[in-house]
């Protein structure tokens, strides 16, 4: 923890910044954008390893990682007027900075404490019941030996309790709301058009109200990550593509619904459908509200288009893994 304002040597250390909902969504990813690229620049800090920014429908959230946290990135943030909540993470708690604006001292006292969620009993039994959930409560009695064999990305386990591979989390212990301990294997249908001069993303509106993401869902037991792609994809827009898939890499996402003892991998397959003269008709069903194409030049585009037809934001687990397909993807077209 920091003793005084001249910053404090902590490795995984995080900062969070949630902009206030005054601003519109362009305007806090803009503040969010312009932020992180202050703290880059600092001379406080030194070679970032991990950065972020996530965009939801009532907040921005920026993450940065590195070997250093100096006083001067706090002062930077926190007197920015429009932040609502600001947080420092260090390895085993959340510490709050409050108060703190550019000169002032900055107050470390107050300590959060280990912050443990798992499913309720009622949702548990239900998410048991329709098989996506496991029933132990106990992760320590789980064989996972056999998991990490199995695993699409490797994780350790410590003192008979999984950890996660990703950024830590703000939920310590627990499975949060995600039905397996440790990983949560997923696959993802990436589907792409080119139509009226520019490329299309189908995507889904997700029916827990978290944003728009690509169709995708668990890996079922005994299932190919593609096959789980192609059936997803069927389930949630009603669009049926067998054969053609492009298979890719597992990747991890940050999952809100996760903890630091439950995260989910997923493996984002793509399919091309090419040139199209009408974009394929598509339905939401299943856990979907609805389903449509996306104009997705780049992921900016489909930000925007998100915005301007829907109102709406991309699910903030697959903010990353988007921009790094979109981009690729335009590069290949370029």
């Amino acid at each position: 923890m920091c003793e005084n304002t001249n910053g404090c040597q902590a490795k995984n250390r995080y900062l969070q910044v949630s902009y206030g909902t005054t601003q519109s969504m362009v305007e806090r990813v803009a503040a969010a954008q312009a932020a992180m690229g202050q703290v880059l620049a600092l001379p406080e800090w030194s070679e970032p390893d991990f950065v972020s920014i996530q965009c939801t429908k009532y907040e921005v959230l920026l993450q940065v990682r590195g070997e250093k946290f100096g006083a001067a990135i706090a002062a930077l943030l926190f007197d920015e007027p429009a932040c609502a909540d600001r947080y420092v993470r260090g390895d085993k708690q959340w510490t709050r900075w409050s108060g703190v604006h550019a000169g002032q001292a900055l107050d470390v006292s107050t300590s959060w404490p280990l912050v443990e969620r798992d499913l309720d009993p009622e949702t548990l039994a239900r998410g048991v019941a329709e098989g996506w959930a496991e029933a132990e409560t106990d992760p320590t009695q789980i064989d996972w030996p056999a998991r990490q064999a199995d695993a699409l990305i490797d994780f350790q386990v410590v003192d008979g309790r999984p950890v996660c591979p990703g950024p830590r989390t703000p939920v310590q212990r627990g499975r949060n709301q995600l039905g397996r301990w440790g990983e949560n294997p997923m696959a993802d249908a990436v589907v792409t058009a080119e139509h009226a001069g520019g490329r299309w993303l189908l995507m889904i509106e997700r029916g827990d109200g978290q944003g728009w993401a690509v169709p995708g869902g668990a890996i079922e037991d005994g299932e190919q990550p593609i096959a789980a792609s192609a059936r997803e994809l069927q389930e949630e827009t009603g669009l049926d593509l067998p054969f053609g898939w492009r298979a890719a890499l597992p990747v991890y996402v940050p999952d809100p619904r996760g903890s630091d003892e439950a995260w989910a991998i997923t493996v984002p397959n793509s399919y091309e459908l090419g040139q199209v003269e009408k974009l394929p008709t598509v339905t939401g069903a299943d856990d979907a509200r609805r389903a449509a194409w996306i104009r997705a030049d780049s992921y900016q585009a489909l930000a925007d288009d998100l915005v301007g037809r829907f109102q709406g934001h991309v699910f903030p687990a697959h903010v990353q893994m988007l921009q790094g397909v979109l981009a690729g993807e335009e590069a290949t077209r370029g």
